[in-house]
């Protein structure tokens, strides 16, 4: 249920995505908490390794979504709308049929 990142730790059931970009690790979580970390790839790698154990989070890229915390998306252009359990919604930039093919299996 929770996660340990360097001297944070985080709950699981509240996470509903992250980004790797530039080597920061962009955390987001329900109520609209998010975290900044700077993390090299080999530390990147690792944060993944952990989150592989967690069936619920799909990857694309260097995106990472948590499912249980999805209410519904619907396409924007060429990117996805997600809307998240806790009313919060968030343009990300994936393909919506991409997201779709994941969710439903096509």
């Amino acid at each position: 249920m929770f996660f340990k990142i360097e001297n944070e730790i985080f709950n699981s059931l509240n996470f509903q995505y992250y980004e790797y970009e530039n080597e920061i690790l962009n955390l987001y979580f329900n109520g609209n908490v998010s975290i900044k970390i700077q993390q090299n790839i080999n530390e990147f790698n690792s944060f993944l390794d952990l989150l592989h154990e967690n069936k619920d989070i799909i990857y694309v890229d260097k995106i990472g979504i948590n499912i249980k915390n999805i209410s519904g998306i619907s396409k924007d252009n060429e990117n996805t709308i997600f809307y998240f359990v806790d009313g919060s919604a968030k343009n990300i930039n994936l393909k919506f049929s991409e997201i779709e093919n994941k969710l439903l299996g096509e």
